[in-house]
């Protein structure tokens, strides 16, 4: 009786150390597909019918199984995900603005005139990105200190 007393107690601290110290990973891999399929398309009738598809064949089961037996044990047991990074997705607005969410930030791209765009994140202003002249594109932070400046391909 003692030794099921103790085998139950130890069965419960471990799943209650694993439950509560969070070991069961990140699913980098899942969210990657998740985020390929919101990236599909703008129209939510045509996301739905992607999630059903990758569903069906069955993409996302596949996607959790492997992130669950091999790359959230890989991360476990190395520190890192070799499949995580950061996601991004854009979306273009009908008042001609784009939305970038890139991880868990998000970017709001303004038109200003026919070759410039203001930056934000969030409701902070990081800047501009303009063509210029030679065709180059061109990013000045709030101070007018040019960040980027790299020719157009």
């Amino acid at each position: 009786m003692r030794t099921l007393a103790s085998k139950t107690l130890i069965a419960l601290l471990v799943s209650g150390t694993t439950v509560y110290a969070s070991c069961y990973g990140s699913f980098a891999l899942t969210k990657k597909v998740h985020w390929w399929n919101g990236a599909a398309s703008s129209n939510k009738f045509v996301q739905w019918l992607v999630f059903v598809g990758l569903n069906v064949i069955p993409i996302y089961g596949l996607a959790v199984v492997v992130d669950a037996l091999v790359v959230n044990s890989l991360e476990f047991w190395t520190g890192s995900n070799p499949v995580k990074g950061v996601a991004s997705r854009v979306e273009k607005n009908a008042d001609g603005t784009a939305t970038v969410y890139r991880g868990d930030e998000v970017y709001t791209a303004v038109p200003v005139g026919p070759d410039r765009v203001e930056i934000y994140k969030g409701e902070q202003r990081l800047g501009i990105a303009a063509v210029a002249q030679d065709g180059s594109l061109v990013v000045t932070d709030e101070s007018g200190a040019v960040r980027l400046s790299q020719n157009a391909l």
